[in-house]
């Protein structure tokens, strides 16, 4: 159908409905594409983000749809920084909604469930969160993750948040994101297998990650090695922590007797002849 006439049968929007889900069904049931509505060269895509007055009057006049039904279809109440956020088809998917149909929430990452039926989304393995983490875990974490659903629903949709003041963001710089634990293979100075050793202790100790090593990528540079989770930066603060750990081995030097001074000082030249000595690689 190449003509321009109003269309005979045209499918109702469905709530939530994106433009380029209600267009899919269109064109499979008229055999069209985007230019026989009147958009010669548009992208379907391009559309749905911003469609413009015109484009909206050509579509509502060649389907007999008002020109709000059909910008109600856009995601034209999105900031433009969300964007890049929307996927071209449904992230998730419902067990209740057809399969063809894809509404506009389950474009977005930070939906949990559907608007429409109150069901939890599945993955594309058809697992929902609550299989993934367990009854208990996800009685736990639903709260927080509504809480930060809203929190991204206010940015995505220009809502006036706020600036934080000194205290607030102090607040959500040093919260956790992980629990306390050892650090990492990759979080700890390199040293040789004996330092390891000797330092097992120190080493073995849970240390608190803040969320200002994620936040402020530049905070790495110059926090203790051992008090930060993230890996970038960490060589350049080595020398600091191997430079501690030799202080301590000088410091138990200094309360050892004649004897194990003498063994302690062939073992460092040995290790300096090696060069396996701390942060030797």
């Amino acid at each position: 159908m190449t003509g321009r006439a109003r269309l005979p049968f045209v499918y109702a929007p469905e709530a939530d409905e994106r433009l380029s889900s209600w267009i899919a069904r269109m064109a499979a049931f008229y055999a069209m594409t985007v230019s026989e509505f009147g958009l010669q060269g548009c992208d379907v895509f391009d559309l749905e983000w911003r469609l413009s007055e015109g484009q909206g009057a050509l579509i509502a006049a060649r389907t007999g749809l008002s020109t709000v039904a059909v910008q109600a279809m856009t995601f034209r109440e999105l900031g433009a920084a969300a964007r890049m956020m929307i996927a071209r088809k449904n992230r998730y998917l419902c067990r209740l909604c057809p399969e063809e149909l894809h509404r506009k929430p389950a474009a977005l990452p930070w939906r949990l469930r559907c608007l429409l039926h109150g069901v939890g989304f599945r993955d594309a393995t058809g697992a929902t969160l609550l299989d993934v983490f367990g009854a208990g875990c996800f009685d736990e974490l639903e709260g927080y993750a509504e809480a930060g659903a809203a929190h991204l629903d206010a940015w995505a949709y220009g809502a006036e948040q706020g600036d934080l003041g000194v205290p607030e963001v102090l607040q959500v710089l040093t919260a956790l994101h992980r629990r306390a634990s050892p650090p990492n293979l990759g979080e700890q100075p390199r040293m040789s297998l004996e330092d390891r050793r000797n330092y097992h202790d120190f080493l073995a100790t849970p240390v608190v990650p803040q969320a200002l090593t994620v936040v402020v990528p530049e905070y790495d540079q110059v926090a203790p090695v051992l008090t930060k989770p993230v890996r970038p930066g960490l060589h350049a603060d080595t020398g600091l922590a191997v430079a501690a750990l030799r202080a301590d081995g000088r410091h138990r030097a200094d309360h050892r007797g004649p004897g194990q001074m003498g063994d302690r000082s062939h073992a460092r030249v040995r290790r300096g002849r090696a060069g396996t000595g701390p942060g030797g690689v």
